[in-house]
């Protein structure tokens, strides 16, 4: 285990969770939050003897911790995802606008747009309006790489939804103001790849804040003359904050499990105090505020 090292408590701090594909990054908080509100790591030792018998959640908000994150992953993605607790979330904001690595795989053949986390489908399927125009935004792409070109091999298939044809003319002018002669297609040129093995492959990409890899996926397949969407993705880099720490400076993430095992049960605590998850904690932490003291807690 690492050497668990002498600071003053309760600290502020940034540190990078593996966020598993499911969950919105949202619920990753709420699950963390409790943890975070009842540890001497983050919360003053009286305040803990004070609210001795209270429930988590009512300790949560007597304390007030802070706890945010420098970047919303969606539910389908994977990856870093930095979490700031107390003054650390003063320093999120940084992360925003930073470089950013992301490994993705992609199907060819038919792509979903969506706007404000809503498939267009779901906006002509119910008559929805669009919120606003699909803008275009200014990011820099510093590299882009095909990585693995998997060919058929492999167990994705596609999209099971369909426009009917009325739904398919509701996008097709919905978008009118953004793109002229937009045509939607919801199925291959090819009637008959709908029963083959669509093509995959993987690439790998750093990109500026604000970028989003499905468009960039969207775009790739419409320059191949199709289209492409996205089945995973996974952030593997989020400043210096990484999956796998290469570069001097980098920062190792918590895995998931850590904090999901502790949820259900923290367990016994080690020697000197600390449950496991505050060991991974203290092990990977990026302290913003408290000082090192002359003896460990």
């Amino acid at each position: 285990m690492p050497k668990v090292p002498s600071v003053k408590l309760p600290v502020s701090g940034l540190f990078g969770v593996v966020k598993p594909s499911g969950p919105t990054s949202m619920s990753v908080l709420e699950k963390i939050k409790p943890l975070i509100a009842n540890s001497c790591l983050f919360v003053e030792v009286d305040k803990l003897k004070k609210e001795t018998g209270r429930t988590k959640k009512a300790k949560h908000t007597r304390f007030g911790v802070k706890i945010g994150q420098g970047g919303t992953l969606d539910p389908l993605a994977d990856g870093v995802l930095v979490v700031g607790v107390g003054k650390g979330t003063k320093k999120l904001g940084n992360f925003l606008d930073c470089v950013k690595e992301y490994h993705t795989t992609c199907l060819l053949g038919f792509s979903a747009l969506k706007m404000g986390g809503k498939p267009l489908y779901e906006y002509a399927r119910n008559g929805i309006p669009l919120p606003r125009p699909i803008e275009k935004r200014k990011v820099t792409v510093h590299s882009l790489e095909l990585i693995e070109w998997k060919g058929c091999e492999h167990n994705f298939r596609w999209p099971e939804k369909k426009f009917t044809e009325e739904q398919r003319k509701a996008v097709e002018t919905a978008l009118q103001g953004v793109e002229e002669d937009v045509a939607i297609r919801d199925e291959p040129e090819d009637a008959t790849a709908t029963e083959q093995t669509p093509t995959a492959f993987v690439l790998r990409m750093k990109v500026s804040g604000g970028t989003y890899v499905r468009s960039i996926v969207h775009d790739l397949g419409h320059a191949l003359g199709s289209a492409a969407h996205v089945v995973t993705l996974t952030r593997t880099r989020q400043s210096r904050f990484a999956l796998e720490p290469t570069e001097e400076g980098d920062q190792a993430c918590i895995p998931w499990k850590v904090f999901e095992d502790a949820v259900k049960d923290a367990g016994q605590a080690d020697q000197d105090g600390w449950a496991k998850w505050e060991r991974e904690v203290l092990d990977k932490l990026e302290i913003v505020d408290g000082k090192v003291s002359g003896e460990a807690v």
